[in-house]
């Protein structure tokens, strides 16, 4: 995992120890979208890792693999992974040879609700940000980071899989 994911989850857990008694909507809406971007962090990271490799001599190339990823390819395609019961999804599965796993489906759905949380907290102020959820928000990614590792060694080909499809933004096997 990136030194900035970890640093970025570690800053929206502190936002959330200010204010005990009445915590300020900054600090919970800055929060909330702090570990949205922790969480977006960490898939750029696997996904540029699973991709190019983790060795020192291509940090250029995971860089620029990175920067084209991009949020709504992203969470297009969570929302497509985290449906795993949808027709077009089992056919994706199918043609590919892998079956999805529940851990991937709890990644994927993590990752599109963090992002419409942080949709809210940055552009929405008709409706307060309650601590409570941006606290969840913290556990979500908290609990990604660990769900990824596991899959990472009992599922090395789907991660592949996935990577790619949050890169090129492809659900399906046409042209």
């Amino acid at each position: 995992m990136s030194q900035l994911s970890r640093d970025l989850l570690a800053q929206a857990d502190d936002l959330l120890g200010k204010d005990k008694k009445k915590p300020k909507q900054a600090n919970v809406r800055r929060a909330a979208s702090t570990a949205y971007y922790a969480l977006f962090h960490f898939l750029a990271d696997k996904v540029t890792r699973t991709l190019a490799g983790a060795t020192n001599d291509v940090v250029e190339v995971r860089t620029w693999l990175a920067r084209a990823l991009e949020h709504s390819t992203m969470s297009k395609v969570c929302k497509f992974f985290g449906n795993a019961n949808d027709k077009n999804f089992k056919s994706f599965a199918s043609k590919l040879n892998f079956t999805s796993q529940r851990d991937l489906e709890k990644i994927a759905r993590a990752f599109v609700e963090l992002q419409e949380l942080r949709h809210s907290a940055d552009y929405d102020l008709s409706e307060p940000i309650t601590r409570a959820e941006a606290d969840s928000a913290v556990k979500q990614t908290e609990n990604v980071f660990k769900l990824w590792s596991g899959l990472e060694k009992q599922y090395p080909k789907l991660l592949v899989i996935f990577c790619l499809s949050l890169l090129s933004g492809k659900t399906s096997s046409k042209r």
